[in-house]
């Protein structure tokens, strides 16, 4: 089903590691401070990362839908 879109499956890769940082953090935050920091730095880059796949998701599907108002 993504084998023609790669944006779209690093976008769910991303997507699912951000889910997963989310819940795990209250658990790991209680351990040690360090921990919830380095955490917090892996969410925010993981956040940074799913928007950046999620964008070109985004601009791959417009321009596949513009392709195919051109070819018909």
């Amino acid at each position: 089903m993504l084998k023609n879109c790669p944006a779209a499956y690093l976008f769910l890769m991303s997507f699912g590691a951000l889910m997963i940082f989310l819940f795990i953090s209250p658990i790991i935050g209680v351990w040690s401070i360090y921990f919830e920091t380095a955490l917090h730095i892996l969410t925010f880059t993981t956040k940074v990362i799913c928007l950046f796949f999620l964008f070109i998701a985004v601009v791959d599907l417009l321009n596949s839908i513009h392709l195919r108002k051109h070819i018909h």
